[in-house]
């Protein structure tokens, strides 16, 4: 698959998660991560490790982020020429690891 495949399906892959995930500010306390919807506060876990929680709630917020820098090197990005700048070959590496 080329870098602009995989770029593009990640993507994908992450605009589905976001659009499937349950809304709401993702929070983190002493170990039990929930998401304030607004109405009422929804507790997800309050078995797992404070880092396991920190982490996903981390990783949520970032969504938006990962999502722009992925658009930003399929906009302006050689994807295909060799090693290509440390930008692009972040981007790959991001992709990879989101597709699994």
């Amino acid at each position: 698959m080329s870098s602009q495949a995989r770029i593009s399906a990640a993507i994908e892959k992450l605009e589905r998660l976001k659009a499937e995930s349950t809304e709401g500010v993702w929070f983190e306390s002493n170990g039990i991560m929930g998401i304030e919807t607004g109405m009422e506060d929804v507790v997800l876990d309050a078995g797992m490790s404070t880092y396991d929680a920190d982490l996903i709630v981390t990783l949520h917020s970032t969504i938006d982020a990962q999502l722009e820098l992925l658009r930003l090197a399929l906009k302006y990005g050689e994807l295909d020429a060799g090693s290509g700048s440390r930008f692009i070959a972040g981007a790959v590496k991001l992709a990879d690891a989101i597709l699994g």
